[in-house]
């Protein structure tokens, strides 16, 4: 199951380092749109109090509170003929942009404009088979047909209606098989104008590959950890909307770890801080070349900040995770830090080894769905680092989003409309929720911008309103026609014993 949802299995391989434009807006982007408080994206936004943090930091430091003036309106989803959380909106198809549009082309017709999606619907049945009773995704489909029933009622894209092509992807089939069927499935079956990769087993090198070459933006929902150099080989076709790329989150990170003083001693065998203990820290990610990056760019960071990793992992799909947890114990590796989801893996034989280090973490482990109640709390004692994503770090009851996102509501109300909703608790299915919202909308603002379907002016257009998003999912978009990860702003997050559960703590930070 791990290997399927996450890639996190493992073989050992350990390396000791030793040492320490103004458009047309249908829904989600409009350029200076308000955060949460009503001010523009270039200054504050609410620290944990409500209260504003203030300006200073810089660009790449991760420590830069986000802010500024308030001005222009705001962005969320369309939510009634011309309007949106804020601001107006064209709802119909009579876009100046559109003049002169050719009445077919690849991926629409005279009457319809069609959108591709992987879905993974068996993931809640394989997770919970597994023993992760966390991971429910929702009704996968139904989202996208919520957002898409919407956006038609509004005139839809151009005098067309907007129709999704579906491609399921079976959690435990073969990634490589499926991801070359889905793309044969979007650009030879139903040619389609962009593809949602909510699927993350099927969001392989050859399927992002072959969409690029065919000229299709992706947006996609997965959780990989991926650097700049990934996006740049795809020449912007592919945008990761929910995660940050680690050449920006590495910095970010590192500095946001110090800050919190995590790199202090800590005894192991307790699982409590120790005056005695010198700190040594593991690095885990997996063994592709983008991991090994995100492990080059993490030692560089480590670095920079006066510290090191003591030992390295490397890890693939068809080993033990037992063998790297032993490597770390007899190593006296006293923090650890996971660069994906395979950390509750790692905790998890941890405890069966009773060996009890500090975690950094951050939301590529997803902390309120793979740890918070699945990991003992005596393994998550200590841990803390950042976040960015309110759905997947924390639970409802420490859920600032449900303040500070108006788009989170506006997506939850479009839902609604169709007869679909999700409890507080379903944490996952609300992120699938609200990441269908920000994509599908941002599919639709893109092409209006752009004032076409094709794929070259369809990703600037992406790019454009990308800037101007109000996000359902993060709390700030970092996304331009040259910057292709979403998030761009943090916070800390921390585990409270007391409650046995994640909080956030301070102000939001840019990175």
């Amino acid at each position: 199951m791990c290997a399927a949802l996450t890639a996190c299995g493992s073989t050992v391989q350990v390396s000791s380092t030793g040492g320490g434009a103004g458009s047309t807006d249908t829904g989600l982007g409009t350029a200076g749109a308000p955060l949460a408080d009503g001010s523009t994206g270039s200054d504050t936004v609410p620290g944990a109090n409500g209260t504003t943090a203030g300006a200073g930091g810089s660009a790449t430091s991760g420590s830069a509170p986000v802010g500024g003036s308030s001005s222009t309106s705001g962005s969320g989803p369309v939510t009634g003929a011309g309007t949106t959380t804020g601001t107006s909106a064209s709802s119909g198809s009579s876009s100046p942009s559109a003049t002169g549009m050719a009445a077919k082309g690849p991926g629409w017709d005279a009457k319809t404009v069609y959108i591709g999606i992987t879905t993974q619907q068996d993931v809640q049945q394989v997770a919970q088979a597994a023993g992760v009773k966390s991971v429910d995704s929702g009704n996968q489909k139904a989202d996208v047909e919520a957002m898409i029933k919407h956006y038609n009622s509004l005139g839809g894209l151009f005098g067309r209606q907007i129709k999704g092509v579906y491609f399921d992807v079976q959690t435990t089939g073969n990634a490589d098989t499926q991801a070359q069927a889905a793309c044969s499935a979007f650009t030879q079956d139903q040619r389609v104008i962009a593809v949602y990769a909510a699927a993350l087993v099927a969001d392989t090198p050859n399927f992002r590959q072959c969409l690029a070459k065919a000229r299709i933006p992706v947006l996609a929902g997965g959780a990989q950890a991926f650097d700049d150099k990934v996006f740049n080989d795809l020449q912007g076709y592919y945008n990761l909307m929910p995660f940050p790329s680690w050449t920006r989150l590495a910095p970010a990170y590192v500095n946001r770890l110090v800050a919190q003083k995590y790199f202090t001693g800590w005894d192991t065998a307790l699982g409590k801080a120790s005056s005695s203990a010198p700190v040594k820290t593991g690095f885990l990610c997996p063994d592709t070349p983008v991991g090994r990056r995100v492990g080059a760019l993490m030692n560089k960071e480590m670095k920079r900040a006066g510290y090191g990793f003591t030992d390295e992992v490397y890890y693939t799909s068809d080993g033990s995770v037992s063998g790297y947890v032993l490597a770390f114990k007899a190593d006296k590796v006293t923090h650890v830090i996971v660069c994906d989801l395979g950390l509750f893996v790692f905790a998890e034989q941890a405890e069966s080894q009773h060996y009890r280090p500090r975690y950094g973490i951050s939301t590529f482990n997803t902390p309120v769905l793979f740890l918070q109640g699945t990991v003992q709390p005596a393994q998550l004692a200590g841990s803390l680092g950042l976040g960015f994503i309110p759905t997947l770090d924390v639970d409802d009851a420490h859920d600032p989003s449900k303040q500070d996102f108006p788009s989170a509501t506006a997506c939850r109300d479009i839902a609604a409309k169709s007869n679909l909703s999700y409890t507080p608790d379903r944490r996952f299915a609300r992120a699938v929720l609200y990441d269908t919202c920000d994509i599908v909308g941002l599919i639709v603002t893109g092409a209006k911008s752009a004032g076409s379907f094709l794929g070259p002016q369809l990703k600037q257009g992406i790019g454009v309103e990308g800037a101007r998003l109000r996000s359902a999912t993060t709390f700030v978009s970092g996304l331009s026609p040259t910057v292709h990860a979403m998030p761009s702003a943090t916070r800390d997050i921390y585990y409270d014993g007391g409650c046995q559960c994640y909080q956030y703590r301070g102000a939001t930070l840019r990175m």
